[in-house]
């Protein structure tokens, strides 16, 4: 069950595409707990019908965030909620692993593929916290290289398309119509007592209930 980085990885490569590059589109993240925004994301990138495979990501645990819950239940919740089996889940077990890190392993284990990695439009952001770089380059381990090198799927977001960005060297922009959901407004709501079943599954709710996780 434990699979870190891609060892299990699954690979769809379509019949009338043999001997081009393989298209691997990897993410992720913390996924505390997951929710339909998570689930649109990875939609939207099968939608493309450009990728071979797909891998989200559940992040190990994260120095930076404490109170997280434990990577298992993260995985679990993740895996209830995307079902598609064109996604691979991958569990990501002890420290998370930096971002640049995992995609060096990826072109190792896949030296012929094209490797692209997706995230939200969110991460460009200029942030006066990083003199005005973006996260990425303020905070990501050797996150400027990767803004220079790395190609980039960039999910636009509502309420961000005239914020100042910053934008990678290599990237491409697409638009899904994600929800306006945070797993930060879902613990909130958690903590009241409150309905959450606009913001994520039955299946991912029933696990929390059952686990008596965020009390």
């Amino acid at each position: 069950m434990s699979t870190r980085f891609f060892g299990s990885l699954t690979i769809y490569t379509c019949n009338d595409r043999r001997g081009e590059i393989m298209r691997i589109a990897l993410g992720g993240t913390a996924a505390n707990p997951a929710h339909y925004g998570h689930k649109r994301l990875v939609e939207a990138i099968i939608d493309l019908k450009y990728f071979d495979t797909i891998a989200w990501i559940v992040s190990g645990d994260r120095p930076d965030k404490p109170g997280m819950l434990p990577a298992i239940d993260r995985w679990h919740m993740t895996k209830l909620l995307i079902t598609d089996p064109r996604v691979d889940v991958v569990y990501e077990d002890g420290v998370a692993v930096p971002t640049v890190e995992v995609i060096r392993k990826a072109q190792k284990d896949f030296p012929y593929a094209d490797i692209t990695w997706y995230c939200g439009l969110d991460h460009f952001v200029a942030r006066e916290q990083f003199d005005g770089l973006c996260n990425i380059e303020g905070f990501w381990h050797e996150g400027e290289m990767l803004m220079k090198r790395q190609h980039f799927l960039i999910v636009k977001r509502k309420g961000l398309e005239r914020s100042v960005t910053r934008y990678p060297k290599r990237y491409t922009l697409i638009d899904c119509d994600m929800p306006d959901i945070s797993s930060t407004e879902i613990r909130q709501r958690l903590a009241k007592g409150l309905d959450n079943t606009l913001h994520t599954s039955q299946a991912v709710l029933d696990y929390i209930a059952g686990q008596k996780l965020y009390t």
